[in-house]
């Protein structure tokens, strides 16, 4: 298997380490804000992601965003 620079996947599964841990990351139309500061990688090839994309912001039980 090539490594590739960046991604090239249909269906990316990104992650982007900030601040020395790792967060689950999607595809966006738009820049989130970590992705002014940090990149994002795919698991899947290891190809760093260089379109638009934003962090995962996990639920809280009722249903609600957490706050990042």
């Amino acid at each position: 298997m090539v490594k590739l620079d960046f991604c090239a996947c249909p269906t990316p599964e990104l992650v982007a380490k900030i601040e020395g841990r790792e967060y689950s990351a999607r595809p966006s139309d738009s820049f989130g804000a970590a992705a002014a500061l940090y990149l994002a990688h795919c698991k899947v090839c290891g190809g760093a992601y260089k379109l638009p994309w934003r962090r995962v912001v996990p639920a809280e039980p009722d249903g609600t965003a957490a706050s990042p």
